[in-house]
């Protein structure tokens, strides 16, 4: 096939039955096997060669996932992109098909475009040289990427491929690092849990070293700050809990002497008070603290009625 040139000059022709096709259309072309779906391919160009004679083009193939990932889904309308291209026969196309990203097509209307014939949709790559899958993502969804960058990727492609689960991370907003007002990376920065602000592990005062382990979360020291104040009183709380105190009337101690007691209480017991409730609850007068103070023992005041 090293004869096959490209033909710029042409960007669509007519098939057999009368359609038109043209550069970027999605087409099915005739299998190899008797028995086997048509294939899917999208044209890029289209090619002359001086050995075949006949109209050429070069597709981009489409795969089923149960070709690329051994794996039977229901869903017939599914197709996986991927980088394989080569030059096939204009005559060997079949019709045209219509090969949407998923993304285009709203989620309250997946249904309805599932029933339509003719109609697949894609939303990953698959590598056949590495064997793996990726996601492909839009270029206008894209986010969270440095300015510069985000305006090369809009004005040169329509989608770009990741990693299986990392579109997400690039689809958000874009990360800021509150100390120096520069983009943030999601592995050289850290997000706070409490406030949702990033910053830059270097922008740290200390720095840190590495990224907290799965499952713990990281918490700036604003928030944390605020919290230890939430959690311990207040000086105004503190002051009101004084005067409250100061306000409360003290009880007044009722002595009884023996003549006022029932004959069955006359006799004089003794009553056990530690000292620590002493100090709370009853003040004895100064005349009496000599006397008092003679008879601690063990922190036990016996103190007869």
């Amino acid at each position: 096939m090293s004869d096959v040139k490209s033909a710029p000059h042409i960007e669509s022709t007519t098939l057999a039955d009368g359609v038109t096709i043209r550069i970027n259309d999605h087409v099915y072309i005739a299998p190899e096997h008797l028995g086997e779906p048509y294939y899917v391919g999208r044209i890029m160009e289209f090619c002359t060669s001086h050995k075949s004679k006949g109209l050429q083009v070069r597709l981009a193939w489409f795969n089923r996932p149960k070709d690329v990932i051994n794996r039977n889904l229901a869903d017939r309308c599914l197709l996986v992109a991927t980088m394989h291209s080569d030059i096939n026969l204009v005559s060997s196309i079949r019709g045209k098909c219509v090969v949407t990203h998923k993304h285009y097509i709203p989620k309250d209307q997946l249904e309805d475009y599932r029933k339509k014939e003719n109609h697949f949709y894609y939303n990953q790559l698959y590598d056949r040289y590495i064997q793996r899958v990726y996601d492909v993502v839009p270029c206008e969804i894209v986010q969270n990427v440095p300015t510069d960058i985000l305006e090369a990727l809009k004005e040169r492609y329509q989608f770009i491929i990741v990693e299986q689960g990392k579109a997400s991370d690039l689809t958000v907003a874009r990360r800021i690092c509150c100390i120096c007002q520069e983009w943030c990376s999601s592995t050289a920065s850290v997000k706070c849990a409490a406030c949702h602000k990033s910053y830059h592990m270097a922008c740290l005062k200390p720095p840190l070293a590495r990224k907290p382990p799965k499952g713990f979360a990281w918490q700036c020291a604003l928030c944390t700050r605020q919290e230890v104040l939430a959690s311990s009183p207040s000086d105004s709380d503190m002051s009101n809990q004084n005067d409250t105190n100061k306000n409360t009337p003290k009880k007044r101690q009722i002595r009884t002497t023996r003549s006022q007691l029932p004959k069955s209480q006359a006799q004089p017991q003794q009553q056990i008070i530690t000292s620590t409730s002493l100090t709370s609850t009853i003040k004895p007068k100064a005349s009496h603290s000599k006397k008092m103070s003679s008879k601690l023992k063990n922190n036990i005041f016996f103190f007869k009625a």
